[in-house]
C-alpha cells in the first residue's frame, strides 16, 4: 500500500471524539478577534461614550447649541463604526486567503520538470480534423508520461481546455505546472505541419518555439521528434528505454491509426449511439492492422463504457477482459489493460482480485491516479479506513489541482466519525472546486461536487446556484445528476433527489450500485422504499 502522511494533503485532525470541539460560533468569534474587530468595537463604545459627553455638556449645556447636535453626533458615530469595521472584515478576509494560498504553495511544491499539453488548434482547411488534432495532442501527452523525470498532467485534465481561449499562465497556474505547451496543426493533402510553444507559467516567456513540416507517412517520426525536442527544452536526459518508448509506433498502417482516432473523438462526444460507433471505428482498426495494441485497449475501454454506463449486459463483461488481455499480449507493460481487467473483478465483486490486478498496475505505473482511487474505494467498502485514506492521499498528491479526492476523503472521514476532518475536507473541495471554476466556468463536474459541500455546511443559496448552473450547462451527463441528487438528498428534498438518480440512471450512470448504497451524502434516503426500488437498477 502506498505509505504516506495524511498532513501532507489536510490539515492535522481536530481533537478526537470526546474532546471538546470548537463550535461555529467559537470560530466566528475568533475571526472577529483575528481581523480585530472585537478591540475596535471597544475602541470605539470607549471613544463614542467621551465623544457624547463632550458633545453635551460643552457644546448643547455651556455654549447652547441646538439639541439636535447630539443626533448628529450619534449618527456620525454609527456610520464612521460600519464603515471600519466592514474595512476591517474585507481587509482580514483578502490577508487570510493570502495567507491560506501561501501556505498551500509551500506545502505543495510544484515539480520543476512539470507540464501540462493543451490541445493543439485545429489550422486545417477541413474543420472535421479536429479528430486527427485531438489524437496528435493525446499521443504527445502519452509519449511524455513515459518520461521519468516529466510530471505530465493527464489528458482527462486538460480536456475541459479543449477549443477554448484560455490564458495560459492562469492554467499553468491552477494545473500546478511550470510549463505549458500549446501549438497547432495544419493538415493538407498528405502533408502536415506541427507548430509548437513551450511556455515558462512563472514568467510568462517561450522557452522553446519550432514548426514542423512533414508528409503524412512520416507522421510517428514527427510525434518522436516533437516529444524529444520539449523533453531536450526541459533538459531531461532520455534513458535508453525512454527512447525506445518514443520510437515506438502504435501502428504500420496509417488508416487503422486514422480509424483509432476517430473512434477516441466519439467516445470523447459521450453518448451511447457515438460510443457503439467507436466500437465499430477500432474493430475496423484491428481488423487492418491484428497488432494494433492500442486500438484493443480503446476496444475494451469502450466495451466498459457499454457495461458501466448504457446497458449493463454482462456480455461486455468477457469482451473487456478478452481485449485487455490481448493488449497486454502486444504491449506487456500496458498498466492500462491490467486496470481494465481489474475492473472487471470490481463489477463482478471479486475486490480482492480486483486489488490485486490493480496494485501490479501501480508496480507498472506508479502515478496511476485511477487505480489509486479504485483500490481506496474497495477499502472503503471492506470498512478499512486508514488504507483507504493512504489511496486517497495518494491521489491528492498525483492530481493536487483536483477536487476529486476530497469527495473520497470526507466521505471516508464521516464514515470513521471525525466530523471536523470531514469539514477540513469539505473546505478543501471548495478550494480547489473555486480555483477550477475560475479557469473554466462551465465545469459541470466541479459544480455538482461542490453543490453538495455547500449543501453540508448550510449554504442553502450557493448549493442551489451551483445547480441551477449544472443543470444548464450539462443537463444530460449522469455524473453531474448524481451528485445533484447528493446535494438534494442533504438539503432534504426527496423528490428532487429521487428525481436526479433516475435521470443519472437513464444518462448511463449504472453498475455503481455499492457506491450509491454507500453514499453518506444521500443516508436520508436510504431506508426510502422508493429509493431502494430504484438501487436495484443500478446493477
Amino acid at each position: 500500500m502506498h505509505k504516506s502522511k495524511r498532513s501532507d494533503v489536510l490539515p492535522d485532525p481536530q481533537p478526537a471524539a470526546g474532546a471538546p470541539r470548537r463550535s461555529k460560533r467559537g470560530a466566528f468569534l475568533q475571526r472577529l478577534r483575528k481581523r480585530r474587530i472585537m478591540e475596535t468595537l471597544a475602541a470605539f463604545i470607549g471613544g463614542g461614550w467621551l465623544t457624547y459627553e463632550v458633545v453635551h455638556w460643552v457644546f448643547v449645556e455651556h455654549y447652547h447649541f441646538p439639541e439636535y447636535l447630539l443626533d448628529i453626533a450619534i449618527l456620525a458615530f454609527f456610520v464612521a463604526l460600519v464603515c471600519t469595521v466592514t474595512w476591517l472584515w474585507i481587509r482580514g478576509g483578502k490577508r487570510e486567503k493570502a495567507g491560506v494560498d501561501q501556505a498551500r504553495r509551500k506545502e505543495e511544491p510544484i515539480a520543476e520538470k512539470s507540464i501540462a499539453v493543451l490541445y493543439l488548434e485545429n489550422m486545417s482547411p477541413d474543420k472535421e480534423s479536429d479528430y486527427f488534432c485531438a489524437g496528435i495532442t493525446e499521443d504527445i501527452i502519452t509519449d511524455l508520461s513515459k518520461i521519468k523525470e516529466l510530471k505530465v498532467v493527464s489528458r482527462a485534465d486538460v480536456l475541459p481546455f479543449r477549443n477554448k481561449e484560455v490564458n495560459t499562465r492562469k492554467v499553468g497556474e491552477g494545473l500546478g505546472v511550470n510549463f505549458i505547451l500549446e501549438g497547432s496543426v495544419r493538415k493538407a493533402g498528405n502533408k502536415i505541419r506541427i507548430t509548437g510553444q513551450l511556455i515558462d507559467v512563472r514568467t510568462g516567456f517561450h522557452v522553446w518555439a519550432e514548426r514542423f513540416d512533414r508528409f503524412m507517412e512520416d507522421l510517428f517520426d514527427l510525434q518522436n521528434e516533437v516529444s524529444r525536442k520539449i523533453a531536450e527544452a526541459l533538459r531531461v536526459s532520455l534513458s535508453e528505454s525512454e527512447k525506445e518508448s518514443l520510437t515506438h509506433k502504435p501502428t504500420d498502417d496509417l488508416r487503422a491509426y486514422d480509424l483509432y482516432l476517430r473512434g477516441r473523438e466519439l467516445l470523447y462526444r459521450r453518448g451511447k449511439k457515438n460510443n457503439e460507433l467507436a466500437i465499430e471505428m477500432f474493430e475496423n482498426a484491428v481488423q487492418i492492422d491484428p497488432r494494433f495494441a492500442s486500438a484493443y485497449a480503446a476496444l475494451a475501454e469502450a466495451d466498459s463504457y457499454m457495461y458501466a454506463w448504457y446497458d449493463g449486459d454482462p456480455k461486455w463483461l468477457g469482451k473487456i477482459i478478452e481485449f485487455n488481455q490481448k493488449a497486454l499480449s502486444l504491449e506487456p507493460g500496458s498498466a492500462e489493460a491490467l486496470f481494465g481487467i481489474g475492473m472487471v473483478s470490481f463489477y463482478q465483486k471479486r475486490y480482492g482480485e480486483a486489488k490485486r490486478t490493480m496494485e501490479k498496475a501501480i508496480q507498472l505505473k506508479p502515478d496511476y491516479y485511477d487505480a489509486y482511487r479504485w483500490l481506496g474505494f474497495i477499502a472503503d467498502i471492506f470498512g478499512e479506513y486508514q488504507e483507504a485514506l493512504g489511496y486517497y492521499t495518494a491521489c491528492a498528491k498525483i492530481k493536487p489541482y483536483s477536487e476529486e479526492p476530497y469527495i473520497h476523503f470526507y466521505q471516508t472521514y464521516a464514515r470513521m466519525g471525525n466530523d471536523a476532518m470531514a469539514e477540513q475536507a469539505r473546505s478543501k473541495l471548495l478550494e480547489l472546486g473555486e480555483r477550477k471554476l475560475a479557469l473554466n466556468p462551465g465545469d459541470a463536474i466541479a459544480l455538482s461536487r461542490m453543490a453538495a459541500a455547500y449543501a453540508h455546511r448550510g449554504e442553502k443559496e450557493k448549493a442551489y446556484a451551483a445547480m441551477k448552473k449544472v443543470l444548464q450547462v450539462d443537463p444530460d451527463d449522469g455524473l453531474s445528476q448524481y451528485n445533484c441528487a447528493c446535494t438534494y438528498a442533504v438539503l432534504g428534498e426527496r423528490e428532487k433527489a429521487l428525481a436526479c438518480l433516475r435521470k443519472a440512471l437513464e444518462g448511463g450512470y449504472k453498475n455503481i450500485r455499492e457506491w450509491v448504497k454507500s453514499d453518506l451524502d444521500l443516508a436520508s434516503l436510504h431506508e426510502d422504499p422508493d429509493f431502494k426500488a430504484l438501487l436495484a437498477e443500478f446493477g
